[in-house]
């Protein structure tokens, strides 16, 4: 990607972008998940559907794939620096567990942080 594209994605983050907050679930002694939480970090991002996973039904005859959307969070690669695989957030009267988080052609000015809607 070259400087120009960061740019304009850097731009449209700063004028698109919405904040969103994270939080991080607190270990109790034994290194488990309590359901007490501490808030970790606020970023500005973009937030888009990424129509990357499938899903199979079977049924007797055929099979029928179903296209999943995947949540993600378009954000500058700085801000993700205090998130980590695990971190909740919570936006649209739904919670989102970030599952990965990715650099944009590796050069870390642009990451991709995927999500997953957790019941």
């Amino acid at each position: 990607m070259n400087n120009f594209n960061i740019h304009l994605i850097e731009r449209n983050i700063a004028r698109y972008g919405k904040t969103y907050s994270f939080c991080r679930a607190v270990k109790n002694k034994f290194g488990e998940d309590t359901a007490e939480t501490v808030d970790i970090h606020r970023l500005r991002g973009i937030y888009h559907n990424s129509k990357g996973g499938y899903s199979a039904v079977k049924n007797s005859d055929e099979t029928a794939v179903r296209a999943k959307n995947l949540p993600m969070l378009l954000c500058l690669f700085s801000d993700t620096d205090k998130l980590r695989q695990g971190d909740i957030t919570v936006f649209g009267e739904k919670k989102y567990r970030i599952t990965a988080i990715d650099d944009i052609d590796e050069q870390g000015e642009i990451a991709e942080i995927s999500l997953e809607v957790t019941v």
